[in-house]
C-alpha cells in the first residue's frame, strides 16, 4: 500500500510516491522512492563593464567587459516607475566606443534631451550578455 504525498510551496513540487509503514511480509517490495535531482547552479551573471563620459553635447560609452552586449539600450535621466530618455544601439563588441548626440535620446512621447535644459544626472545600460538581460547604472552629480 502506498500513500500519494504533494507538497504544495510557493512552485509546484512534484508528487512522490511514500512507501506506507503498515506493510505485510506477503506484500510485494515497491519501487524505492524517487531520486530527488539537484538544481545545477546558474553561471554567474556577467557584468556589464563600462566606462560612460558626457562631454557637454555627447556620450561616450566603452564597453570595458570581454563579451559582447546585445540588444543595446542607453537611458538618461530614467527613474523607477518614470521612463528617460532613451535610444537603441544595437550590438557593442568588446573595447568598442560608441559616441551618440544627446538630441538622439528621446522619450517615448517623442520628447528629445536637450543638454542646455536639462543637466543628466544618470546613465544606464541595458543589454543581453551571453543570452542575459543585465542593466548598468552610472550617476553624475
Amino acid at each position: 500500500m502506498f500513500i500519494v504525498v504533494a507538497i504544495m510551496a510557493m512552485e509546484v513540487m512534484p508528487m512522490v510516491m511514500l512507501p506506507s509503514s503498515k506493510t505485510n511480509a506477503a506484500s510485494e517490495p515497491g519501487p524505492a522512492p524517487a531520486a530527488v535531482a539537484a538544481k545545477a547552479p546558474e553561471p554567474p551573471r556577467a557584468k556589464i563593464e563600462a566606462r560612460v563620459k558626457f562631454t557637454g553635447m555627447q556620450f561616450v560609452v566603452v564597453n570595458d567587459g570581454a563579451e559582447s552586449w546585445s540588444d543595446t539600450e542607453f537611458e538618461i535621466n530614467g527613474g523607477v516607475f518614470s521612463g528617460g530618455y532613451q535610444t537603441s544601439v544595437g550590438t557593442v563588441a568588446p573595447g568598442q566606443t560608441v559616441t551618440i548626440g544627446a538630441l538622439n535620446f528621446a522619450k517615448p512621447d517623442g520628447t528629445r534631451f536637450s543638454p542646455l535644459q536639462v543637466k543628466p544626472t544618470r546613465f544606464r545600460i541595458k543589454a543581453t550578455i551571453a543570452g542575459r538581460l543585465n542593466i548598468r547604472s552610472v550617476t553624475w552629480d
